[in-house]
C-alpha cells in the first residue's frame, strides 16, 4: 500500500469510523472532529460546498511546487521540526534548538505541503478522487462536524507526503510546534506507528484553550498551571511518556529588565478577537471579545477617576490592520486619554515599564507572569478558568471592585512583594525553579 493510499484509509477510519473512548485513537479522533481548526474561516462550518472547495483548491487546481522543508544540517538520525510555514517562524527554530537535546535537522512548513510533492500512482489518484467525492457528500448533507470534515482533503495529502519524505529522510523524530491544529494526534500516531518520537511543544496559555486532547510521546510545558491542568484535568486525555520544562518561548531570548518601579501605568494586552470577529476568522468560543471589552470599560473608568494610565499593546494581526484598530480604540476611550505600547517588537521587552498588565488568554499576558511581572487576569466565568485550588484565582478579577482592590493593595508594591502575597513565587523563571528544586 503506498503513502497516500494509507494516508487516506487512516483519514477515513478516524473521520468517520468509532473508536475505543479514551484510548489514545479516540483522543485523537475527538480533537480531530470536535476541535477547532484556524485553517478555515468562520463561514465554513455553514458552507454546504466547503468539501468541494477543498477538493478543488488541494487535489484539482495546480499550485507552485516550493520547497516546504529546509535541511539545516544532515545525520544518520533526523529530528524534523513541523511548523506552518519555515520561512516565517525562525524564532521556534531557535527555541526547539536551544533546549531539546536531540539538535534539529530538519524545518518543515506543513502549509506549503501540496500534492505535487507526492509520488503517487493513477490508482491511488483515483482513491483520492473517491474519498474527495466521500467527503465533499458528507459537507454537503450534514452541517454537523462539516467544517473538520472538509479539512480531511488536506491533511490525508499532508500525511502522506510526511510519510514518504520523513521515511527517505530517515526522520526519527518530529517535533510539532503548533500540536493545537486538529490533526496533529493523528499524524502523532501514524508517526509512533513507523517507530518515530514525537514531541509536542504547546504554547504558553493554559492547556484547556487549544490543547486538552494530546498523544504524543514528549510533552513540553511552560507554566505551573499547564502542570495543575494536567493533574487535574486531562488526566486521561493528554497522553504522553515524558514531561519536559521549558522557558516559555519569546521569554528565552528576550533580555531581562527590572521593572521600573511601581507606578500608576496599566498595560493592556489584547487578543485582538474584535478584530478576528470582524475579518470573519474563526472563533474559538472563549468569548474574548466580550471580556476584553469588559475590561477596556474598566480601565477607562479608572483613568477618568484619576487612578491609574493606560498603556494598550496590540496584538500582531490589529498592526497589520493599524488603521481600522485605531479607529476602534480612539472610538471606545473617546475623551478618555491613553497612550500606544511600542508597536515595532514584542511586548515582552516592555513588561517592565507599566506597573501592572492586564489581559485575557493572550500568550503575551502568561509571559509576563513568567516574567515575573505583576500581572491581572479577567475571569471568564464562562469558561472554567482557572480551575478550582490554582494559585492563578489569586490574580483573577470579575468586576470593578476587584480590580479597584487590586489597585489599591498592590498598586504601589513592588513585583517581589506581590508575588509572595498571592502565593505565585513559582511563576517567575518556572523552568529554573523546577530545575533547582
Amino acid at each position: 500500500m503506498g503513502h497516500l493510499s494509507s494516508a487516506i484509509q487512516q483519514y477515513f477510519s478516524f473521520g468517520f469510523g468509532k473508536k475505543k473512548e479514551q484510548s489514545p485513537d479516540w483522543i485523537a479522533q475527538y480533537s480531530l472532529l470536535q476541535n477547532m481548526s484556524y485553517r478555515l474561516d468562520a463561514s465554513a462550518p455553514n458552507d454546504r460546498w466547503i468539501g468541494l472547495r477543498e477538493w478543488y483548491r488541494h487535489v484539482i487546481k495546480t499550485s507552485d511546487r516550493q520547497s516546504f522543508y529546509q535541511t539545516i544540517t544532515s545525520v544518520k538520525e533526523g529530528h524534523a521540526l513541523m511548523t506552518w510555514d519555515f520561512n516565517k517562524d525562525p524564532k521556534a527554530l531557535q527555541y526547539v534548538q536551544h533546549f531539546h537535546e536531540k539538535k534539529v535537522t530538519h524545518f518543515v512548513g506543513k502549509d506549503l505541503i501540496s500534492l505535487q510533492h507526492l509520488e503517487y500512482n493513477a490508482l491511488e489518484k483515483g482513491l483520492l478522487h473517491l474519498f474527495c467525492l466521500w467527503v465533499t457528500f458528507s459537507c454537503f448533507c450534514s452541517k454537523k462536524q462539516r467544517a473538520n470534515r472538509a479539512l480531511l482533503i488536506r491533511q490525508s495529502i499532508e500525511m502522506a507526503c510526511l510519510l514518504q519524505w520523513f521515511k527517505k529522510e530517515n526522520i526519527q523524530h518530529v517535533s510539532f510546534f503548533h500540536p493545537y491544529e486538529i490533526d496533529s494526534n493523528v499524524l502523532s500516531i501514524a508517526l509512533q506507528n513507523m517507530g518515530m518520537t514525537t514531541t509536542f511543544v504547546p504554547s504558553v496559555v493554559p492547556l484547556f484553550v487549544h490543547n486538552h486532547h494530546l498523544v504524543c510521546d514528549e510533552l513540553v510545558v511552560t507554566s505551573p498551571y499547564q502542570e495543575e491542568e494536567i493533574a487535574q484535568s486531562f488526566a486521561s486525555s493528554i497522553q504522553f511518556k515524558r514531561l519536559l520544562r521549558w522557558p516559555a518561548e519569546t521569554l528565552f531570548d528576550v533580555p531581562t529588565e527590572r521593572a521600573n518601579g511601581p507606578n500608576k501605568c496599566i498595560a493592556f494586552y489584547s487578543h485582538g478577537q474584535w478584530l478576528r470577529n470582524a475579518l470573519d476568522r474563526a472563533d474559538n468560543g472563549l468569548f474574548a471579545e466580550d471580556s476584553e471589552k469588559q475590561i477596556l470599560q474598566w480601565l477607562k473608568k479608572g483613568v477618568d477617576q484619576k487612578l491609574w494610565e493606560v498603556v494598550i499593546y496590540l496584538h500582531p494581526l490589529e498592526k497589520k490592520h493599524i488603521d481600522k484598530t485605531e479607529d476602534y480604540y480612539q472610538r471606545f476611550f473617546g475623551s478618555t486619554t491613553f497612550d500606544w505600547g511600542n508597536r515595532t517588537k514584542s511586548s515582552a521587552h516592555f513588561f517592565h515599564q507599566e506597573s501592572f498588565g492586564i489581559g485575557t488568554l493572550s500568550t503575551v499576558i502568561f509571559e509576563r507572569l513568567l516574567a515575573g511581572h505583576k500581572t491581572l487576569l479577567h475571569r471568564n466565568l464562562k469558561d472554567g478558568f482557572p480551575i478550582a485550588k490554582s494559585t492563578l484565582n489569586n490574580i483573577c478579577f470579575h468586576s470593578w471592585n476587584e480590580l479597584e482592590n487590586f489597585w489599591t493593595l498592590f498598586g504601589t508594591k513592588d513585583n517581589d512583594y506581590f508575588f509572595e502575597t498571592l502565593s505565585l513565587h513559582d511563576y517567575p523563571n518556572y523552568a529554573e525553579v523546577v530545575k533547582n528544586a
